[in-house]
């Protein structure tokens, strides 16, 4: 019998060994968080690809690797890290729901929990449910969110005797006072409820739970900010609360969706929004040049490939730049170059090593794989050079190099607005676009 085939290709998962800077600022973190208030939720910020998963998922395993497990209430263990992964919920239930949920599986086997632990445990859940249906509704997400899923029909029964209880005895035109009066209940027993639950099942004031909320930045803007305003909700009173929050995302995404939300304010800053919520804040840091190295050397070692010297070389020329230091940006222009390399070779026979390029083969793949990692960082850069000429680009040449030239249009004015592109295009518009043109035609002929 065969076995698995080599891998032609890299996943586009995040890697589960992040570098080194990355495994530095995990073990602080997972070394202070216990310390840090239970008022003061922290924000890990980084752009597409930079790392949050991956540092969050080694956050879990240095906490897991520090004991980071205590006696449950009826003498068993239980992990005191809980990874909630935003988006694969936003489908199935409004996020506050969806989180309230996970808290609950988080508890682990109920048969290995004394009767009346789980009994007081069911009771204090099911209020935290009501209360967090209740304010759901409130937030955006609606009835046919709630109705999906496997707790759809205790979500629907929930929110059905909620509306009951909002009419009944109660006049017609009073129902949106009583409305907004049980809301106001239901946000005080969010916060009562959600901290009975967690000190009842995680009392030890010195292993707090540590809840790692991931992916909100890829959930649709309304889901998000919902919530965010819902863990701004149940922090609200939170001094005796045995619980940290960390949330990862994309600042500059989540800024875009709340500024959104308040659209009618006019320019409303969606930073500052985000600095009230989370008083404590880290910048996810880029990988150093040293780290880029090994980060490609560990990829290609993962790969059949019959000439990865050649490869390494290539790829650390490409990559020297710090402007495209960013793991998954780098996996994904690895997977396209050899694509390209072997839908080029005439030779895709695994037991022939492919001929050695020449050095004008070197110094054209170098390139190509900076255009490649250009077009992943600057979409609209590849859209522009696909329509526009080489006179063209020799004005933006120009403009760039002199402030007294004018760029050729306002296609041009727009493009170079984005962060680095500037720099980036002086560099290698110096000798003309035509090895830009060249690295591009390579690609269009096989739709990559």
């Amino acid at each position: 019998m065969r076995g698995p085939l080599d891998p032609l290709l890299l996943d586009d998962r995040p890697e589960k060994e992040p570098w080194q800077g990355l495994k530095d600022l995990a073990y602080r973190l997972a070394r202070d968080l216990p310390q840090y208030p239970a008022s003061s939720p922290l924000l890990i910020s980084g752009e597409w690809g930079l790392g949050k998963t991956s540092l969050l998922w080694e956050v879990q395993r240095q906490l897991t690797s520090m004991e980071a497990v205590r006696p449950r209430v009826g003498g068993q263990t239980l992990h005191r890290v809980l990874v909630f992964e935003a988006w694969r919920y936003e489908g199935e239930l409004p996020l506050l729901l969806a989180l309230v949920r996970y808290l609950w599986s988080g508890i682990g086997p109920l048969k290995d929990l004394k009767p009346e632990d789980v009994g007081k445990g069911k009771e204090i859940w099911k209020d935290l449910w009501d209360a967090s249906v209740a304010l759901a509704v409130g937030m955006g997400p609606g009835l046919a969110q709630l109705a999906i899923g496997p707790l759809g029909a205790s979500a629907i029964q929930s929110l059905v005797q909620f509306r009951k209880e909002t009419r009944e005895g109660t006049p017609e035109e009073t129902s949106e006072k009583e409305f907004a009066r049980l809301t106001a209940d239901a946000t005080e027993q969010l916060w009562c409820k959600f901290r009975e639950l967690i000190n009842h099942f995680w009392p030890t004031a010195d292993r707090p739970l540590i809840i790692l909320i991931d992916d909100l930045d890829r959930c649709s803007p309304s889901g998000a900010v919902s919530l965010l305003d819902s863990i701004r909700l149940i922090l609200a009173k939170a001094s005796d609360l045995n619980c940290r929050f960390v949330v990862a995302l994309d600042r500059g995404v989540l800024s875009m969706a709340v500024a959104n939300k308040f659209a009618d304010l006019g320019h409303y800053e969606g930073n500052r929004y985000l600095e009230k919520i989370f008083p404590v804040s880290f910048d996810l840091p880029r990988p150093g040049r040293q780290d880029v190295a090994r980060l490609i050397e560990d990829l290609l070692a993962q790969l059949r490939n019959g000439n990865a010297a050649e490869h390494l070389e290539v790829l650390h020329k490409a990559f020297v730049d710090p402007i495209f230091a960013n793991p998954r940006l780098v996996k994904r222009c690895i997977n396209r170059f050899l694509m390209l390399l072997r839908f080029e070779s005439d030779n895709n026979d695994a037991g022939k090593t492919p001929a050695k390029a020449s050095e004008d083969e070197l110094r054209k793949r170098i390139i190509l794989v900076q255009w490649m990692a250009a077009c992943e960082r600057w979409p609209a850069l590849r859209r522009l050079l696909s329509r526009r000429n080489s006179n063209y680009w020799e004005r933006v040449r120009m403009a760039l190099g002199d402030p007294n030239q004018k760029l050729p249009d306002t296609d041009a004015e727009t493009l170079l607005m984005q962060p680095d592109l500037q720099t980036w295009l002086s560099f290698h518009l110096a000798e003309g676009a035509e090895p830009l043109y060249q690295a591009e035609q390579r690609l269009q002929r096989w739709g990559l």
